[in-house]
């Protein structure tokens, strides 16, 4: 029973889906952040995100499995995920590139993406040499961009904001400890390469 939990929360918080969280999670704490974007306008582009982001990395990434280039989508093995990594590095760059020199609407969005998509690459730079766990690197890079979100632009409420997200992370920690897809120290060491580089990255640049 714990392990059909376990995958759930891995779905659920499935790295290539944490853009399209972080977007909304963000518009709901300061949507003053995003002007001059109406709220019916901002739903369509965070589904262009969604689009970019999560469902076409996730077509190639079903591709790569039918055409035996990976093992399972879980890609066991760390030398299996430098190509499907690098793969969706260059999506999320084309979202960036989109967001930058097409739409401008906000600096927010193509500063986030832009983010994200450097996070990527650091990440496969790693995986050449050593496996680390995607779902702590996404879930607490996610934490670090909402924390060093709120200090830039306050959000009424914050604390229960961040107490959920922390459960969540514990919650996504422990499912990838509890498939045995990650040690202990992979699973840490995606937590803080996630954090640090998310929060400081956003401080700085925004």
């Amino acid at each position: 029973m714990s392990k059909n939990i376990a995958k759930l929360i891995s779905v659920v918080a499935h790295p290539l889906l944490m853009p399209t969280y972080l977007i909304y999670l963000l518009f709901i704490l300061n949507p003053l952040a995003f002007k001059p974007i109406e709220s019916a306008f901002f739903h369509r582009i965070a589904f262009v995100i969604f689009i970019i982001t999560f469902v076409l990395p996730a077509i190639s990434i079903f591709s790569m499995k039918y055409s035996s280039l990976i093992s399972s989508y879980a890609m066991p093995e760390k030398r299996e995920r430098i190509f499907p990594f690098l793969i969706v590095a260059g999506f999320y760059g084309v979202c960036t590139y989109l967001f930058y020199f097409k739409l401008r609407v906000n600096e927010n969005f193509y500063l986030l993406l832009a983010i994200l998509t450097a996070l990527i690459i650091l990440v496969t730079l790693l995986t050449i040499f050593w496996k680390i766990s995607v779902h702590s690197v996404a879930v607490w890079g996610l934490m670090g961009f909402v924390l060093s979100f709120h200090i830039k632009e306050p959000a009424p409420y914050f604390q229960f904001t961040f107490a959920a997200l922390s459960l969540l992370a514990g919650w996504v920690m422990w499912s990838r400890l509890r498939l045995n897809a990650h040690t202990p120290f992979q699973v840490y060491s995606g937590a803080a390469l996630g954090f640090i580089s998310c929060f400081t990255a956003y401080y700085f640049l925004s």
